[in-house]
């Protein structure tokens, strides 16, 4: 089910609900996990992933208008409390893994149109790809999607230099009802 953070879910409903980058972006992240939890089977999981903030960070004035609940991890683990979400499992995944070692950041500075020689192609890419040779409505939206991977190549940036600074972590979180 892909739907509102807030809109009610169908109590005990589901076995597992997944949410991975999306929570904080949520304007009321105990309601919104309260709703999920609510949702679940008892006994049922839920797997959270996503950006935490070292305690000391100060979310900028952008973060906070568009990711309200960019959090640090104890106000992640005081929110999972109150909505009676037992954490099992809360392992900070940016210790676990280079942030995209396979990309060489460089190339595309040179040359932003690398992207697509990095970046897994899924069907619909190659579609897009193969209706750019047939008409300018698919060429345009090829071209969007060449800016749309430009730009997440500048927010992985960011994201790394976070990472390395220790003002970010990614972690994930496995909640039992």
């Amino acid at each position: 089910v892909q739907q509102s953070f807030d809109q009610p879910l169908p109590s005990e409903s589901f076995t597992i609900a997944i949410a991975i980058e999306s929570l904080s972006y949520s304007r009321h992240l105990e309601s919104t996990l309260a709703n999920i939890v609510k949702a679940l089977q008892p006994g049922g999981f839920f797997i959270v992933v996503d950006d935490v903030i070292h305690p000391d960070y100060e979310v900028s004035e952008t973060d906070s208008s568009y990711r309200p609940s960019l959090l640090p991890h104890s106000s992640w683990m005081a929110a999972f409390g109150a909505v009676n979400c037992n954490v099992s499992i809360a392992r900070d995944l940016s210790l676990e893994y280079e942030v995209l070692p396979h990309l060489d950041l460089s190339l595309l500075q040179q040359d932003p149109a690398a992207i697509w020689g990095v970046l897994p192609l899924t069907f619909g890419v190659l579609w897009e790809m193969l209706m750019a040779r047939l008409g300018n409505v698919a060429s345009q939206r090829l071209l969007e999607l060449q800016d749309e991977r430009a730009e997440l190549v500048g927010m992985w940036k960011r994201r790394q230099a976070a990472f390395k600074n220790a003002d970010l972590y990614y972690h994930m979180y496995v909640c039992v009802k």
